[in-house]
């Protein structure tokens, strides 16, 4: 899916980071996920979507999927991409980077302390490992404004190193393709490879304009 900019301006004033991907690949990244790896808890439709993917060819389940993302595809289309209070972000920048990208996020929300580390800080930072293990494994709970509203940088690249995608895929390599895992490639562009002419055919037909308007390209003829 992606964020509603009907609903975001609904809320109180805020900062927020939102990120962005090329459609195209979107509907490969969707089509494996919702065939293979989705999880169903919350979402009982999906099991029903996911027979009739599992009914198809690969060819006509990408079709399908095509057709089945008109909802976020819609909210791609209508996002207000001027909003200075909303830090946007391209998928493919992030996996290239994925910390840098996040540090100029997460600095943008305010939620980095840049000033220099300490045993203070280090000691803080255990305690929100702490906190985060106990929210994971047991019922206890910390409150979340015990721990702070800001992070030191060093602890920010430690999370962001935990969740790397060799780290979520188990060690696998991001050009290594597994269709049956949620972290499944960990690359971008896969769509020139897999779009067949009708598949593009109809994506034009139904999402005019989206991928140039996303800059992805100059203009529809791709």
């Amino acid at each position: 899916g992606n964020a509603d900019v009907d609903y975001v301006r609904q809320l109180p004033p805020h900062k927020a980071f939102h990120i962005i991907r090329d459609p195209r690949d979107i509907v490969i990244s969707a089509y494996y996920s919702h065939r293979y790896s989705h999880a169903t808890d919350g979402w009982p439709e999906l099991t029903q979507y996911r027979e009739l993917l599992k009914s198809m060819t690969e060819e006509e389940g990408l079709l399908e999927e095509i057709r089945f993302r008109s909802r976020s595809f819609k909210h791609l289309e209508s996002w207000d991409f001027d909003n200075p209070d909303i830090h946007e972000i391209r998928f493919e920048e992030f996996v290239k980077a994925d910390a840098k990208t996040l540090i100029g996020a997460f600095d943008f929300l305010g939620l980095l302390d840049n000033s220099d580390y300490n045993f203070g800080k280090r000691t803080k930072g255990i305690y929100r490992e702490f906190a985060a293990f106990l929210r994971a494994n047991t019922p206890v709970s910390i409150p979340r404004s015990l721990l702070g509203d800001t992070m030191s940088v060093p602890d920010f690249f430690a999370i962001t190193w935990r969740n790397r995608f060799a780290a979520k895929s188990r060690g696998r390599k991001e050009d290594t393709a597994n269709v049956r895992s949620h972290y499944r490639k960990g690359q971008s562009g896969e769509w020139s490879d897999v779009f067949t002419s009708e598949h593009k055919d109809l994506f034009k037909s139904l999402y005019p304009g989206l991928v140039p308007r996303l800059g992805y390209e100059d203009d529809d003829n791709w």
